[in-house]
């Protein structure tokens, strides 16, 4: 179970997102001719997230795809989070489905099996 002041701080997290991208872009990453700018971002101890240390690959539009990190919760194992199917929800872009899966030590994803798969068919913000 997620505690609720987990998800109030990584929706938190989410939202100031745009704020903290003061961080530095590592690279460009071309995948499947899609570019994408990867960027490392560290969030201070006050909020509440996956791990302090994340990659976040940003797509031309400015939507996140992919979150890297290592989540002490899961044992500090290589993760890859992807995030797609973007919809637009009270005027905010949200992925509606999520999947984390291993990473290999270079950083590929490893797709098989899926750890965390989440779908979201509605959002309602207040």
């Amino acid at each position: 179970m997620i505690a609720p002041d987990a998800v109030v701080g990584d929706v938190h997290a989410r939202l100031a997102f745009p704020r903290r991208l003061g961080q530095r872009a590592i690279s460009v990453n071309d995948r499947l001719g899609e570019k994408r700018r990867r960027l490392k971002v560290v969030f201070p101890e006050r909020i509440a997230t996956h791990c302090t240390e994340q990659i976040f690959h940003v797509t031309d539009q400015g939507l996140i795809c992919r979150m890297d990190y290592s989540a002490p919760v899961a044992g500090g194992a290589p993760t890859a989070h992807y995030l797609y199917d973007h919809k637009e929800f009270s005027g905010i872009k949200v992925a509606t489905k999520r999947r984390a899966v291993r990473r290999n030590a270079d950083g590929t994803a490893i797709h098989d099996p899926v750890f965390v798969a989440i779908d979201i068919s509605d959002i309602r913000f207040s």
